[in-house]
């Protein structure tokens, strides 16, 4: 006897026995996904039902043994701090997504810059003219990740800060349309 040929009767046999033992989950099955694995395994489809059961059986023995302690909890991310922002001089927009369009560098319309100082000041810097706009910033949420901007009209910008280092800062927010916006800094100009 082949190799592989036991372990497809040892497949078949688990596969038959959940058939029987659970008709629901047969019925439940979805027709295109086992005829999508056939045709990629070259099985015919009864044969790929018989390989599939025990296969999503042994994986959700394995999914639901999972200790929430052990193995879901997500790692803790660090909180934003204000040294995180003023530590650079400088940070130029480098690139600005938004409804799936990318723009970088030159492109960008109205391209700016941002200086935070740590007394809660900032100033945005129009590339094209370097003109400055004067505001207030503020870290706010549990972790600071909720940078709120109010500019020199009074008007208040949020922004959720995703990343920050010792070169690039990520913000985010949705546009008006609800679409989400994402800035990145560099540096560098």
């Amino acid at each position: 006897m082949q190799e592989g040929t036991r372990y497809w009767r040892v497949f078949s046999f688990y596969g038959s026995l959940i058939e029987k033992s659970y008709p629901k989950v047969l019925y439940a099955t979805n027709s295109r996904l086992v005829a999508l694995l056939g045709a990629v395994f070259h099985l015919p489809t009864r044969s790929m039902k018989r390989f599939l059961f025990p296969a999503l059986a042994a994986l959700a023995l394995t999914l639901g043994s999972c200790d929430e302690k052990e193995c879901c909890v997500q790692p803790l991310t660090p909180p934003i701090t204000t040294t995180s922002l003023t530590q650079t001089s400088t940070w130029y927009l480098s690139a600005y997504s938004a409804a799936g369009q990318v723009t970088e560098g030159g492109a960008i319309k109205d391209r700016f810059a941002l200086r935070f100082a740590s007394d809660g000041s900032y100033r945005r810097i129009l590339l094209s003219d370097s003109s400055e706009m004067a505001g207030t910033w503020k870290l706010a949420d549990p972790d600071n990740r909720q940078l709120n901007l109010i500019d020199h009209k009074g008007d208040p910008q949020n922004f959720t800060v995703a990343s920050v280092n010792t070169e690039n800062l990520y913000l985010s927010r949705p546009d008006k349309a609800g679409q989400l916006e994402i800035y990145l800094f560099k540096t560098v100009r």
